[in-house]
């Protein structure tokens, strides 16, 4: 008879067991889908920027630097989300060997003027793809910064008066996470032991 009854709890047991971990799964699947589609919203606005520059590239005779950086800040000053650190626009060079940076919105760094492409090499593979595929933002491997965030770069081609070009920024992996804990602190895991000694 206890043999039956111990059969019997731990069938009970294990029913309920497997209830639980269905959930669980169920409710990680949700939150993994959840967290997905927050990201790719995330990406999606991020790239509005650099459409917007392509724009306004595509739609003047001649864009200074001036207008150029105005328009960065009043693109950044719309966005809702927001993860591009830096923005830039590259060219050609004359001769046709390398592309190299024209206008930026960052003094230092990878998207400086002032840095020559070659030196990033993700980026200028980047640009290359994005050259191949116009109208369409190329999101190009990870690369890790001096201080060790984690970016990546996005293009876009487009053209001017002058000739083609390629609209750039870095998309921050790492302000993205931060901003994933920022709307949906996980709740941790709870657990009670509770032991009886007879």
């Amino acid at each position: 008879m206890s043999a039956a009854g111990i059969g019997g709890s731990y069938a009970l047991s294990e029913a309920f067991r497997s209830d639980a971990q269905e959930a669980w799964k169920a409710e990680a699947s949700q939150a993994a889908r959840w967290l997905s589609a927050t990201i790719l919203g995330w990406l999606e606005e991020s790239y509005a920027p650099l459409s917007g520059l392509a724009i306004l590239f595509e739609n003047s005779r001649h864009v200074t630097e001036n207008e150029f950086l105005s328009a960065t800040d009043t693109l950044d000053a719309r966005a809702t989300a927001f993860f591009l650190d830096a923005r830039a626009v590259a060219r050609p060079r004359e001769d046709g060997s390398d592309w190299s940076i024209e206008f930026s919105d960052e003094p230092l760094g990878p998207l400086s003027p002032n840095t020559p492409l070659s030196k990033y090499p993700v980026i200028l593979e980047t640009i290359k793809v994005a050259i191949d595929r116009p109208g369409q933002v190329m999101l190009g491997p990870p690369l890790a910064g001096e201080d060790g965030s984690r970016y990546s770069p996005a293009a876009l081609a487009s053209y001017d008066t002058r000739g083609p070009l390629a609209v750039i920024g870095l998309i921050n992996y790492d302000a993205m996470v931060q901003g994933l804990f920022d709307i949906h602190k996980p709740e941790g895991m709870g657990l009670q032991i509770r032991g009886i000694f007879q």
